[in-house]
Formats: C-alpha cells, sequence, structure tokens
C-alpha cells in the first residue's frame, strides 16, 4: 500500500515559465515535503523543458513526486487522472504560477493539528507578479 501522506499537491503545467519556483516553493522545507508531502506534477504541455523539470524532481524525490500526462486533456480531465495517484488528507490544487510562502506548509501543519475539527483547506498561493482581473 502507498504511503499516507498529509499533503497532496496537484500541479498542473500550462507553461514553462515559472514551474521551478512553483516545485521550489513546495519543496523548501525538504524535511517537512520528504515526511508529509505528495507532489503530483500533472503536465498538460509536456514540452521538452516541462518534461526535463519534471524527470529532474521525479529523480531527486521518487517516493513523493508522482507524474500525470496531460496533453491535450482539459484541466478536469488532468485533475481526474491526477486524483486515482492521490494519497494525502488534504488535497491541494495549483498550477505553475502558484508560488507559495517557504514556510507555510510546517506551519500550516502545525495550526491543523490544532484544530483538527476543520474538515477543508482553501489555500491561496502567494505569487510573485501581480495578478490581474479582466471583467466584461
Amino acid at each position: 500500500m502507498p504511503k499516507k501522506y498529509f499533503y497532496c499537491i496537484n500541479l498542473l503545467i500550462k507553461s514553462d515559465s515559472h514551474l521551478q519556483k512553483a516545485i521550489a516553493s513546495v519543496t523548501a522545507e525538504e524535511a517537512f515535503f520528504l515526511e508529509h508531502i505528495q507532489l503530483i506534477l500533472i503536465d498538460s504541455l509536456c514540452s521538452e523543458q516541462s518534461l526535463a523539470i519534471c524527470d529532474e524532481c521525479r529523480k531527486k524525490y521518487p517516493h513523493n513526486v508522482y507524474f500525470v500526462d496531460a496533453a491535450g486533456k482539459s484541466e478536469a480531465q488532468a485533475y481526474n487522472d491526477a486524483k486515482t495517484l492521490c494519497f494525502g488528507t488534504y488535497v491541494v490544487f495549483t498550477d505553475n504560477y502558484g508560488e507559495y510562502d517557504k514556510k507555510m506548509w510546517s506551519s500550516l501543519h502545525k495550526k491543523t493539528l490544532q484544530t483538527a475539527k476543520i474538515p477543508v483547506l482553501c489555500l491561496q498561493p502567494v505569487t510573485s507578479f501581480p495578478v490581474k482581473h479582466f471583467f466584461p
């Protein structure tokens, strides 16, 4: 039976930009990452660069990083394919533009253990660039 993780992070890759930063923000606290986090890289791009980055990450963290080839699939189909690999108590959905604070996971873990009655977490990444909202 696969290891049960505390967090399962589904990272949808839409472009090569910011991908390494997004991965680094999840793996920043390496000891915590290795013990508590499963990272599923969902590559909808499958470019040479994104595949190389994913392969490097999988080699570095073979027990924590999983890969889903989602080329040509919608976001819903891609996340649906990834859910069969998910072994986390809390599931997070993000894309390669999402960048989390380096200490967020361990501090959130401490807080979650103190308030175990909270069933759902909604996590908003802190991005390194301004987000534009367009309204009709």
